[in-house]
């Protein structure tokens, strides 16, 4: 997910950049905790993915 939002960026850069849209939005960080992502997720159920597209629109 983190390459289609940043195809630019290195790996490394891409996945920290995620992260960090997603700590800085409150918001998508609760509602994607409630659905048991923690910080260093590395795969991203369906539902984690419609929450991310939701908050940050289409990649």
């Amino acid at each position: 997910m983190a390459q289609l939002y940043s195809p630019a960026l290195s790996s490394s850069a891409q996945n920290k950049q995620l992260l960090r849209w997603i700590q800085n939005h409150p918001q998508l960080r609760d509602e994607l905790a409630r659905e048991g992502w923690v910080k260093g997720t590395r795969r991203l159920t369906s539902m984690q993915v419609r929450i991310i597209v939701a908050y940050l629109g289409e990649p």
